[in-house]
């Protein structure tokens, strides 16, 4: 028989945390809200950036006509390219959609941001509806200490 170490953790204590584990873990909508509001920075992030994401192609720079007529109904040229007004900022949205899901992208009342992020016909494909490995870490690091302490989700920066 080899060296073994028992350890009883049958308490109070021990079952008062894993009953608060067990209860947070049953209602996690606002980590799913905080990572919600977190995605739609990280689109706007994206759009401000112009350069595509891990899996998705660079941006291609804007056609010489279409700078032209951006600077003739003076929105600056060639940048920002997919801001001309702050239109399509307003319509990003993320929803709470169960137990445990949350969604998180433009509200569909816009067609021309599918168009962009997807890329059609002589649209080239400029994506910013995508996240990365450091904004997921994040989120992890977020939902352990809502599930081991009830640390309430922090407000995303920039939100």
């Amino acid at each position: 028989m080899g060296a073994i170490l028992s350890i009883d953790v049958d308490s109070a204590e021990v079952e008062d945390f894993f009953a608060g584990v067990t209860a947070r873990a049953a209602a996690p909508q606002e980590v799913l809200g905080y990572m919600g509001q977190d995605m739609v920075v990280k689109f706007k992030a994206n759009i401000d950036a112009e350069s595509g994401g891990p899996d998705f192609p660079a941006w291609v720079d804007l056609k010489e006509a279409t700078v032209k007529e951006r600077e003739r109904l003076g929105y600056g040229g060639e940048h920002p390219m997919l801001q001309r007004t702050e239109d399509l900022y307003s319509h990003f949205a993320f929803n709470v959609t169960g137990p445990e899901t949350v969604a998180a992208g433009t509200d569909g009342e816009l067609e021309y941001p599918a168009v962009h992020d997807l890329g059609e016909g002589d649209m080239p494909q400029r994506s910013f509806v995508w996240i990365d490995d450091p904004l997921v870490d994040g989120w992890l690091e977020v939902i352990a200490q809502f599930l081991v302490d009830g640390t309430p989700p922090p407000v995303p920066v920039g939100s």
